[in-house]
């Protein structure tokens, strides 16, 4: 037998909360459209790193694969089976601390990117905030001459 869940419809909630907000709602479409942009260029970095990423691992893949043909490949000598496969995990060996390190490039490149993203949303939100800041004062005044 299946459990029936009820979830509460919050519709009037929000509804009268919403109603009960001020109208102006310029800084809630500012917060949500620097977001929005953050977001974007964030989700920029993460994806461009991971679709590297793949690109790299997928070209390891192939070489490696490429490698194992090789040692598949039907040979004339007993030795020769020997050579192809030492040929081929020292191929490997050489290669890989080169491919980890292209590895560690992009993951480099990633957080010097994600830290210039971060940088200048604080700078963005550093004069916003001063903006405001200077706003109060006036906004005080005048709310202490109407009282």
């Amino acid at each position: 037998m299946a459990v029936k869940f009820d979830t509460p419809d919050f519709t009037k909630a929000f509804e009268t909360f919403f109603k009960a907000v001020p109208k102006d709602a310029s800084a809630f479409e500012g917060a949500f459209k620097s977001t929005s942009e953050f977001a974007s260029k964030y989700s920029d970095i993460v994806i461009g790193a991971a679709q590297k990423n793949v690109d790299l691992s997928a070209a390891w893949t192939k070489a490696t694969l490429n490698s194992f043909d090789k040692m598949a490949k039907p040979q004339d000598e007993v030795g020769a089976y020997a050579k192809v496969a030492s040929d081929t995990y020292t191929d490997m060996m050489q290669t890989a601390p080169e491919r980890i390190a292209d590895y560690a490039e992009i993951a480099k490149q990633a957080q010097l990117d994600t830290i210039e993203l971060f940088m200048a949303a604080g700078k963005k939100s550093a004069t916003t905030a001063t903006k405001a800041a200077a706003k109060v004062p006036a906004k005080a005044e005048a709310a202490a001459k109407t009282a």
